[in-house]
Formats: C-alpha cells, structure tokens, sequence
C-alpha cells in the first residue's frame, strides 16, 4: 500500500517545487497543445494537467502544474492569448510565508 502511494506522489510530480496556475474557458477553447506550447515559450514544462467542469458542462477549469517558481510571464502571456487566469499559487511564497508566521510565533512565545 505504502509503495502505491510513493508511486503515485512521483508520479503527479508532488515531490517537485512548483506553481500551479488555474484557466477557466469555455469548453470549445480548450486546447492542452496551445496552452503547452505557450508555456514552452517561457522556457517552462507542464508536469501535470487537471481538468473540471461545471455542472453543464460549457465551462472548464483546467489546472497546470508548472515546474517553474515564477509564473508572472506566463501568466502574461496567457493573457495576451486570452486565457482567463482565475488563481495562481507559487509553493514557495507559500512555505516562505508559512516560516514567517512561524519565526512571529516563536518570537511572540519568547516574550
């Protein structure tokens, strides 16, 4: 069972800092080989790609996990390409926001 999950935490690249960036469309524009090749073109690789839809299914949001820490152009460039960015989230501003959090805490404790 343990050797499962290893398998497939390797496998969806969970072990790999990265950022994930979440596009809404309309379910005709969606397009993984444009989206791909929009991300190449800043020097960056889609590890993986999740896709959910609304309950009629016209709307998609498709869910890219980038091996890069910073998106800002690609979401730029998404942008020029008309993609709707609706989050993005960088795990390393995260794990740094986290140890400043904690640093208060144990400055707040030491009082």
């Amino acid at each position: 069972m343990e050797g499962l999950l290893q398998y497939f935490a390797r496998a969806a690249s969970f072990s790999k800092l990265s950022s994930i960036i979440v596009l809404e469309m309309n379910k005709r524009d969606y397009h993984l080989l444009q989206m791909a090749r929009i991300v190449e073109s800043e020097g960056a690789i889609i590890l993986s790609s999740f896709i959910t839809s609304n309950a009629d299914f016209t709307r998609l949001d498709v869910t890219l996990k980038i091996n890069q820490q910073n998106v800002q152009s690609i979401i730029a460039t998404l942008g020029r390409f008309d993609y709707e960015v609706k989050a993005f989230f960088n795990e390393g501003e995260y794990i740094d926001g986290l140890k400043e959090r904690y640093d208060g805490l144990m400055v707040y404790l030491n009082m």
